[in-house]
């Protein structure tokens, strides 16, 4: 009897111990920590994530959300499927300027930028195949990659990579 009714009682434990962390290890947030927690996501917001890629992104927010808590708030991504030359934007007080730097900064790199994306108390990033440029805009920033994965798919790309990886505005 008991071994039929033992792997009930281990889903019923793991459903029980997954409830219990998503209630007791919810991130407490306060107003100044948002800006953290939102710039490095769910996957690195827990130090014990040690990857490189968690690591990297942990000490960009840090400095970010530490040294940059005026309200500067637009952002822009321009970029060229020409070439895949990008150039983005962070922090301004106006949209339009959030534009022209993020234009400025693509002509850098690459011919025939436009801008594609702006935003405003948020992150975006940009997917592509070929000519099919989309992006995503979320205030979690791995969420604006998936978006804008999802939409390259929607519009029919089959090879959809993210040219510009989440880039925030605060």
């Amino acid at each position: 009897m008991f071994s039929k009714i033992l792997p009930y009682l281990t889903y019923l434990t793991i459903f029980i111990f997954s409830l219990l962390s998503l209630i007791l290890f919810q991130p407490n947030l306060s107003i100044a920590d948002n800006c953290y927690y939102y710039c490095t996501g769910n996957l690195c917001y827990n130090s014990s994530n040690m990857t490189n890629y968690c690591m990297k992104r942990r000490a960009e927010c840090q400095i970010n959300c530490t040294y940059n808590k005026d309200n500067k708030s637009w952002g822009a991504i321009a970029y060229s499927s020409k070439d895949k030359g990008f150039g983005w934007s962070h922090e301004w007080n106006d949209e339009n300027e959030a534009k022209k730097v993020a234009l400025d900064n693509c002509s850098k790199h690459g011919s025939g930028c436009e801008v594609r994306v702006w935003y405003y108390n948020n992150c975006a990033a940009l997917a592509a195949d070929g000519d099919i440029v989309t992006w995503g805009v979320d205030i979690v920033g791995s969420k604006a990659e998936q978006k804008a994965l999802e939409k390259c798919k929607q519009a029919g790309g089959k090879n959809c990579v993210i040219e510009v990886t989440r880039k925030c505005s605060k």
